[in-house]
Formats: C-alpha cells, sequence, structure tokens
C-alpha cells in the first residue's frame, strides 16, 4: 500500500478475513500523517464494522483524531466543522479520518465537496456492480487514491472485476465492452470442446492474474501461518467463591428456592418429575451465573 501511494496507484488489499486489513489501514494513514501528508482520509465500512474501526484507531493511533460521520440531519451539521478543521498530531496540523456507512456518500452531499486524500471502502465487494448507487456516487468522488478492502475472493465474473477496475482506474478501464473483447468471452461460449474451453479459461486466468498484480495483495491465512507463533493453551479452573458456593449448596437441598421464585413461578411436575427436574436445572444455572 505505501507503494501503490508512492507510484500514485490505487488498488485492492484482499487478504483474508482475519489477517488484520484494519491495521495495516491505519498503519497506512500513520505513515501518511509521518510523512506530512495532511489528509482528509474518508473510510466508508458497513455501520456493523465501525465500531471496530473506532476500537482500532483508539488503541494503535490514539493521537489521531477520528469523526464518526453518522446520525441524523443536526447532529452530522455540527461534525461538519470538525471534518474541515485541522488537528494537532506530534506538533503539526492534520485533517481527521473520517469514518461513516455506505449511506452518507450516497445522502449527505457535503462529504462529495471535499477533496479527499484517500478514499477507502471496506468490504469493496459491494461496488462490483457499477451500475450501483453507491459505486456511481463515489465514482464522482474528488480524491488522491483509492482503495479497496475485501476478504472475499475476487470471482472469475468479468464484469464485475470491470466494476471494481473502473473505480480504481477509470482512466484505463473506461469501457466494459473493450474489455470483454479482450478475453475473446464469444469464442469461448461458441466452443462446444471441453479440451479447448478449459485452454481458453485457463488463459483467462492467467491474464486477469496478470492485470491484477501491480495493484491486488491477497493473503491467506495458510501462506502466513508460519509466521504466527504456535498456540498455548492454558487451563484457568475458576471454583465458585464461598458466597456463590453457599447459594449452589442451598439451591440442592431446596432451602433457598422461595428467594428465586414466587408460588406462581413453581413449575409443577408430572408423573414423571421431568418438569421439577428442568426447573432445577435452569435455578442451578441461574446460581453459577
Amino acid at each position: 500500500m505505501k507503494l501503490l501511494f508512492e507510484t500514485g496507484m490505487n488498488g485492492i488489499l484482499a487478504d483474508e478475513m482475519g489477517l488484520g486489513k484494519t491495521i495495516q489501514v491505519i498503519a497506512l494513514l500513520c505513515h501518511l500523517y509521518e510523512k506530512q501528508v495532511s489528509g482528509p482520509f474518508l473510510i466508508v465500512a458497513p455501520l456493523s464494522t465501525l465500531p471496530n474501526w473506532l476500537l482500532e484507531f483508539q488503541r494503535f493511533a490514539p493521537k489521531v483524531h477520528i469523526v464518526f460521520y453518522h446520525g441524523a440531519m443536526a447532529q452530522r451539521e455540527k461534525l461538519r466543522s470538525e471534518i474541515t478543521t485541522k488537528y494537532d498530531i506530534l506538533g503539526r496540523k492534520y485533517f481527521p479520518v473520517v469514518l461513516t456507512t455506505y449511506e452518507f456518500p450516497i445522502r449527505d452531499h457535503f462529504l462529495s465537496r471535499i477533496k479527499w486524500k484517500y478514499i477507502i471502502v471496506d468490504e469493496g465487494q459491494r461496488l462490483k456492480n457499477y451500475k450501483s448507487l453507491l459505486a456511481r456516487t463515489l465514482r464522482r468522488y474528488v480524491t488522491v487514491n483509492r482503495l479497496l478492502l475485501t476478504g472475499t475472493p475476487l470471482q472469475n465474473n468479468l464484469t464485475e472485476l470491470w466494476s471494481l477496475l473502473h473505480f480504481l482506474l477509470p482512466e484505463i478501464f473506461d469501457n466494459l465492452e473493450a474489455f470483454q473483447t479482450c478475453f475473446h468471452l464469444e469464442e469461448i461460449e461458441a466452443s462446444t470442446a471441453s479440451d479447448q474451453l478449459i485452454n481458453q479459461h485457463d488463459k483467462i486466468i492467467t491474464v486477469l492474474h496478470e492485470i491484477l498484480s501491480p495493484f491486488l495483495l491477497r493473503r491467506e491465512k495458510k501462506d502466513v501461518q508460519i509466521q504466527l507463533p504456535r498456540k498455548k493453551e492454558v487451563l484457568v479452573y475458576c471454583p465458585l467463591t464461598e458466597v456463590q458456593m453457599q447459594l449452589y449448596s442451598s439451591m440442592i437441598d431446596k432451602s433457598i428456592l422461595n428467594i428465586f421464585t414466587k408460588k406462581e413461578d413453581i413449575i409443577p411436575d408430572n408423573p414423571d418429575g421431568t418438569k421439577q427436574k428442568r426447573f432445577s436445572l435452569l435455578r442451578k444455572n441461574e446460581i453459577k451465573n
């Protein structure tokens, strides 16, 4: 990612889920601040992942000012001045990192008026439909660099792949039909020989890898497993406290039953006693918890 920025290229970070794409992005932004790249930076992500983004920034880059751009119109209006204000980081003034969800680049035109230094789209496969409102909107945003994050392997769907490339490098990948023609899809569809289909398919995969290799990084857990420390299994026994033990013992002999239930809550026994057993087990679990 550092090399992509230095060469003015956009790219895709497609590491398998769990290999730390979030922390890599945070490290990249910290590197840019150190190089006196003032920002501002925009991260567009699913709402469900934004709390994790905030926690990771607080953990690894607590001095970076984060603007969580979300909420009702009145709340967002109060946040707008924060986005256009520079903040002190180690003695220098920098613009903040703005975190927002997919809906606000579409709904809130304020974000589109800012000249961003970097736009980072988490779960970048959301842009695989080039006709979608989100893809069309983000393509119009003014930014120096763009980065897609995805833990999903890129499919061999030429239209979806072109959509991602069109977002990253619109000046190169500007024509879908021309892109498809490069792979001679009509010849493949007209072919009935299985061997020929396999050969053509292999050629397409090879060409796709060549196209993507300059600006795509994908690593799987099996690739970095040798770099990970061996797992240590630690068994920690957690005995009951004195109070818990007293409650548990009282539950077994039913001397404390009235504390936990009202008379109307007691489940009457079946002839075989099944309800009473289930009831007792439930109360024992309550005490342990």
